[in-house]
């Protein structure tokens, strides 16, 4: 199975391999000049991080709900095992959007 050309010149992905050199490609485009062996040392940090952040997001959220909304109850530290500060987060939207509160609300150091 081999990817087709549709009219609007993007790929049609028909097979597993496809899917995986696409998908290759788009991570060597991503990578830029980092080399594959190197990747690593800069995705792994990312992945530990986003992971930190969506579970400060679930117990921010979990805490205003609990709370019925009080925004100052689910800023506590108690109410979280770690708090990243708001300013190291970077986010405009994303999960910490799906919260009932607004951003500038949220947990910080």
């Amino acid at each position: 199975m081999s990817a087709k050309k549709s009219s609007k010149s993007t790929e049609v992905l028909t097979g597993a391999q496809d899917l995986y050199d696409f998908l290759y490609k788009a991570c060597d485009y991503l990578r830029g000049p980092v080399g594959h062996e190197s990747f690593k040392d800069y995705l792994t940090p990312l992945l530990y991080y986003k992971r930190l952040s969506d579970v400060l997001d679930e117990e921010y959220s979990a805490a205003l709900e609990e709370s019925g909304g009080d925004v100052e109850y689910a800023r506590l530290p108690e109410q979280h095992l770690f708090v990243i500060p708001e300013a190291a987060t970077g986010r405009r939207s994303g999960s910490a959007a799906k919260t009932s509160a607004p951003r500038s609300s949220r947990p910080s150091a």
